[in-house]
């Protein structure tokens, strides 16, 4: 407004002194151009916020592009990790197994040692 102010001053003391010239703008020409000078500012502000706002949105967009892999890796590697836990589980349970009939079969051993040991002793 103090702008204005200087403007509209000037353009009355020049009228008075009558020193206007054609080409020299008026009060409300000076005040426009100070208002788009202005309005020139803000928008090259604005502009700038933008472009940083549009880098902003790159760097996430990069980001969630590398995020999404790795989650894809990670999503890969855990699927290998159960179906690895799943063949353990089945081997632990088959050695259980094995075992089991180790333990029979020695028993059944042992019997017919035994018996064997009965059947040297009576002879």
């Amino acid at each position: 407004m103090a702008e204005n102010q200087v403007a509209e001053e000037l353009t009355a003391d020049e009228l008075a002194a009558g020193e206007l010239v054609a080409d020299e703008p008026v009060a409300g020409e000076l005040a426009s151009e100070a208002d788009r000078a202005l309005d020139v500012e803000r928008i090259e502000r604005l502009a700038s916020k933008i472009r940083g706002l549009i880098t902003v949105k790159e760097q996430v967009r990069a980001e969630l592009a590398r995020v999404e892999k790795e989650n894809e890796r990670l999503t890969a590697e855990n699927d290998n990790l159960r179906e690895r836990l799943a063949t353990a589980e089945a081997t632990a349970a088959e050695l259980t197994a094995v075992r089991a009939e180790r333990e029979k079969v020695r028993s059944r051993v042992e019997d017919l040692l035994e018996q064997l040991e009965g059947i040297d002793d009576v002879q």
